[in-house]
């Protein structure tokens, strides 16, 4: 992961949602003077601090508690079937 400065740094161009509510982020950043992709994901709740300011706004308003709790329900039951 990107530290906070270099996230500042990065030109944002899209953040998607999966259908489990998974945010999917795309970043572009000046890498030896070239325009390289940057992309990673996040899951309902994990913390915003030091993302793109659009990424957390975006993510603020998709994951409602309903979203986060049924993100962890499907999560915790897919790790009780795999034990």
């Amino acid at each position: 992961m990107a530290t906070a400065e270099e996230i500042k740094a990065m030109t944002f161009t899209s953040c998607t949602f999966r259908a489990d509510g998974q945010a999917e982020v795309r970043l572009d950043r000046m890498v030896d003077g070239v325009m390289r992709p940057f992309r990673y994901c996040l899951a309902p709740g994990d913390a915003l601090t030091g993302l793109h300011r659009e990424v957390a706004a975006a993510c603020t308003a998709k994951w409602t508690p309903a979203v986060v709790s049924a993100y962890k329900a499907a999560r915790d039951a897919a790790a009780a079937r795999m034990r």
